[in-house]
């Protein structure tokens, strides 16, 4: 089974209007005729997506009620979560060594340890881990991956 590993943009990127949601939410559904992939996220992945709602529903993007639906939906998606206490260490050497925050370096720990790809699209992201060990792309490239697969 292959895998790959989602981070929070993402997330919650399907649930917006920005630029880029048509090919995550294309990428969801190349991701979901794919029967023997695997979409993984840190278990902090949920937090840190009901957070950025939370914040969007007090911005006034939307209503709290919708802030609930988006996190629901979310939940509902098959997604293989890790622990993050594993990988906690790890994490943070990289997050040191490449600027990043803690929470990107996990979701880039937890790829390396599965030895697959993250997609995001957290362009800084994938420019500071440039010529890393760890394997990025953004959800179109990831869906082009995912499409010759299915």
């Amino acid at each position: 089974m292959q895998s790959l590993v989602i981070d929070a943009s993402v997330g919650v990127r399907l649930f917006s209007n920005e630029e880029g949601a048509e090919e995550v939410a294309r990428f969801f559904d190349c991701a979901a005729a794919c029967a023997d992939l695997r979409l993984c996220v840190p278990e902090l992945f949920f937090v840190e997506c009901a957070n950025v709602f939370l914040k969007q529903a007090r911005r006034g993007d939307y209503s709290a009620a919708a802030a609930k639906k988006n996190q629901a939906a979310l939940l509902a998606l098959a997604f293989k979560p890790y622990p993050v206490e594993p990988f906690s260490s790890d994490a943070l050497e990289l997050a040191t060594r490449h600027g990043l925050s803690a929470y990107d370096a996990l979701y880039a720990c937890l790829a390396h340890f599965l030895k697959t790809t993250l997609v995001t699209c957290d362009y800084r992201l994938i420019r500071a881990l440039a010529g890393s060990a760890i394997s990025l792309s953004d959800p179109v490239a990831a869906s082009r991956l995912v499409g010759m697969r299915a």
